[in-house]
């Protein structure tokens, strides 16, 4: 007579069934992990009011023709402790309703805007202390005899 017994098998419990339900729990563990980190990113965008600047671009496009007709670019240069801002000597006195936006791509938190007027100097020095290393975007605009201008700079800001 023969004895009815099992096959051994040779892998234990491991067969296709497993296998697939291994697949389908690391997937949906790696679709949970993937839906909480989107959840956690942050999205800025560049401006608050996009469709309302972009209305404005042909007064800025007019503002940089204004201010490429200008002797001398505006220009950025960075010293120890400071950021100075060099306007050309035309602009001194005759600028009034001057702001300048230190934009930082990554983060608005970092954004830094002066107002200004340039009357005994064309030159604005900026502490380096109110900014972190990293990307800055400069756009100074301003008006000089009634006339809009506007500049924009990318520089990089490095901390001694």
């Amino acid at each position: 007579m023969t004895k009815n017994t099992k096959p051994e098998r040779p892998y234990g419990i491991w067969n296709w069934g497993t296998g697939i339900l291994i697949a389908i729990i690391i997937s949906v563990a790696a679709m949970s992990f993937l839906v909480y980190k989107s959840t956690q990113v942050t999205y800025e965008m560049s401006e608050k009011d996009y469709y309302a600047a972009e209305l404005q671009f042909d007064k800025t496009l007019m503002a940089e023709r204004n201010a490429n007709a200008l002797s001398k670019r505006v220009t950025i240069q960075q010293k120890n402790d400071y950021i100075t801002i060099l306007f050309p000597a035309e602009c001194k006195e005759k600028t009034s309703d001057g702001t300048i936006l230190m934009y930082r791509p990554s983060s608005e938190k970092e954004d830094i805007a002066i107002p200004f007027e340039l009357k005994d100097t064309a030159e604005i020095n900026i502490s380096k202390n109110e900014f972190i290393k990293g990307i800055y975007i400069m756009k100074a605009s301003w008006k000089m005899n009634g006339k809009p201008y506007c500049v924009t700079e990318q520089f990089f800001i490095d901390k001694p």
